[in-house]
């Protein structure tokens, strides 16, 4: 079965630098950290099962959110807070995954 490759990095660098990627963002089950590797793919709606990253492939993994959204978030904790921690954008990253809304800070 073929894979797509795909860009695996952590969730510390994504948040850092999030006009740097691009599709849809696989994590391994919760909870995350900063440390926690994630894996970059295109839209899985415009393609077949092996457009997955193999790593995904891997129990438990899940889609979260597109690089669009997760820039959104960056911007919005930004305009919030000045300079807003690491910590504080990986608050508002997983909050907006389980709610679907920008957090309030």
């Amino acid at each position: 079965m073929p894979t797509t490759p795909a860009t695996e990095v952590s969730l510390k660098h994504i948040l850092e630098r999030p006009g740097d990627f691009s599709g849809w963002l696989y994590l391994p089950p919760m909870p995350w950290t900063l440390d926690t590797e994630g894996a970059f793919s295109e839209d899985p709606s415009d393609a077949d099962d092996d457009a997955v990253p193999a790593v995904a492939r891997q129990r438990g993994w899940q889609i979260t959110l597109d690089s669009a959204t997760i820039e959104d978030i960056v911007i919005n904790a930004h305009d919030q807070i000045d300079e807003p921690s690491i910590a504080q954008l990986l608050d508002a990253f997983s909050f907006y995954v389980e709610n679907d809304a920008f957090i309030l800070f």
